[in-house]
């Protein structure tokens, strides 16, 4: 069946799918065909028409795209939600071609307390390519884990999952980029931004799913205008000695830290984030499930029953909780409106004005810039502030890749890609994973 890949909607399509006139590998096969011949024809959509990608399972994709919807949990499985996201919709439009999802934190790393960062039920534990000798015992974030996509990240983990696999990734300003067709994290402290193998794909892919309608979004895209050059860059480091990780989420592995120092926060609590999460994830998931044609579950109390039910696929032996979960179900919508904006405007302050900001004022500087394993992206998430990757180096012990994170106040992205670029220029090209069975 040839179908008019202009004038087709959705729901034609669907129709189609469901009379079997087309499969979707045919629909799938016309659209590669489609892209072919406007390049043929001289109409490319942009700078990355016909180059595939893929996001994370946390970026909801209707039928046509033949690729679960779950967010790493088995009670979403053909739940067939009723809209693709939006940044999926921009991509595609762009001529870009969705090859499939990754495995991902199961539920943006809200489900239990000590889950290990990037396994998920659905999909297992994710490993670095990078690493040799397999996932060790090195905690729930330690060096040999990785968690990744070209898409999606939740402000708090994108450096933990992306530096662990060589990429470059932008953390964008909440807000920047729509969320829209995605599992639920927070009210206002989500980031959606690209990553990828070097900083012109990483612009590239952003100024296709930059929200354009946000008044601090450059109608023309990102680097149309001049850029900064690295000498006219202002930058303050943070110590690695006082900025690491907790021995619990990330073991001391030989040599590990020697390259790689990373510190604690010790000056700023971050209870509050938990607080943020447990009071408005149910009626964000209830949000969320409305959203879905045929649902397992309809409500945060009948998931946790799901699990419970199917704990033989939910709650293994290697992730038998679901603590942040239940926490979610016992404090939702505790605090009072009055009482969540005073807690939301404490901790952003804390994050921003008496954080990002104060550095970056009282230093005069332009970017903050610290190890990448480290509470670095918990301030981030605080302070709603962007910031953006930088690979350094493999680690002696076991080939993991670590890196440095750059930050600035709101709305920096476009200094931070000229960080990125900067830093890219400077330092050797980076290597690609040897992925021998002798050495994974």
């Amino acid at each position: 069946m040839k179908i008019d890949l202009l004038k087709t909607t959705a729901v034609d399509l669907q129709h189609s799918l469901s009379k079997e006139e087309l499969t979707s590998v045919e629909l799938v096969q016309q659209c590669h065909r489609q892209l072919d011949m406007e390049r043929r024809e001289g109409s490319l959509r942009g700078p990355l028409h016909g180059i595939p990608f893929i996001v994370k399972d946390a970026l909801n994709t209707t039928d046509e795209f033949e690729v679960q919807s779950t967010a790493g949990g088995w009670a979403f499985v053909d739940s067939h939600p009723f809209k693709t996201a939006n940044v999926v919709e921009l991509a595609v439009k762009a001529g870009l071609i969705l090859v499939g999802k990754a495995n991902l934190s199961q539920f943006g790393n809200w489900k239990a307390l000590k889950m290990s960062g990037g396994w998920s039920a659905r999909g297992g534990q994710t490993q670095s390519a990078y690493v040799r000798g397999g996932v060790a015992d090195d905690g729930i974030y330690g060096h040999s884990l990785c968690d990744w996509s070209p898409i999606f990240v939740r402000q708090c983990l994108i450096v933990l999952e992306i530096h662990l696999g060589r990429l470059q990734a932008q953390q964008t300003t909440p807000g920047t980029v729509s969320e829209d067709g995605g599992f639920p994290f927070s009210v206002d402290r989500d980031s959606v931004g690209p990553m990828a193998e070097c900083t012109e794909d990483l612009v590239n892919f952003l100024n296709v799913i930059a929200d354009t309608s946000h008044p601090h979004v450059p109608k023309d895209g990102y680097w149309k205008s001049s850029q900064k050059q690295w000498k006219i860059i202002s930058i303050a480091t943070l110590d690695p000695h006082h900025w690491h990780l907790p021995e619990e989420v990330q073991k001391p592995q030989p040599g590990a830290l020697d390259q790689n120092r990373v510190p604690a926060i010790t000056q700023l609590r971050l209870l509050a984030h938990d607080s943020f999460q447990a009071n408005n994830f149910s009626g964000l998931l209830k949000t969320y499930i409305d959203g879905l044609q045929t649902p397992k579950v309809k409500s945060l109390a009948e998931l946790i029953a799901f699990n419970k039910e199917h704990s033989n696929l939910e709650l293994p032996p290697e992730s038998p909780g679901q603590e942040k979960l239940i926490q979610s179900e016992e404090e939702a919508n505790r605090l009072s409106k009055e009482e969540y904006q005073q807690l939301d405007d404490k901790t952003t302050a804390a994050g921003r004005e008496h954080g990002i900001d104060k550095v970056l004022q009282e230093h005069k500087v332009d970017v903050v810039i610290g190890p990448a394993d480290s509470r670095i992206p918990d301030v981030c998430a605080l302070a709603r502030c962007p910031s953006v990757t930088l690979p350094l180096g493999y680690l002696d012990w076991n080939g993991r890749p670590f890196g440095l994170l750059a930050v600035a106040s709101q709305i920096q992205e476009e200094l931070l890609l000229d960080v990125a670029r900067s830093w890219e220029a400077a330092f050797p090209q980076r290597q690609a994973p040897s992925l021998s069975d002798s050495e994974l």
